[in-house]
């Protein structure tokens, strides 16, 4: 598989260069039967340069789809307004 971004690095490596891409979780909403939406937003620093995530647009969306019990899907979001719009819902 093939894990190289768009610089040619391990995306795996990008979360390390950011303090771990720590996040917190500012709620919930059941989307229907199949899919939940997390609301959260992205906390921490940049290791190289110090910048605080917190000065900049970090809220996020994350939908996950389950069937059967066991989540079938993911979607990441970095923006969350953009999420709320394509699920139709308003924030």
């Amino acid at each position: 598989m093939d894990r190289s971004g768009r610089d040619g690095r391990d995306v795996r490596q990008v979360p390390q260069s950011l303090g771990g891409l720590p996040g917190a979780v500012d709620g919930y909403r059941e989307i229907d039967d199949d899919r939940v939406l997390a609301l959260g937003h992205r906390t921490g620093w940049a290791k190289a340069s110090g910048f605080d995530l917190a000065q900049m647009q970090n809220q996020y969306a994350t939908i996950f789809e389950i069937h059967d019990g066991k989540m079938t899907r993911l979607v990441l979001y970095a923006d969350r307004d953009r999420a709320l719009a394509d699920l139709g819902l308003e924030a």
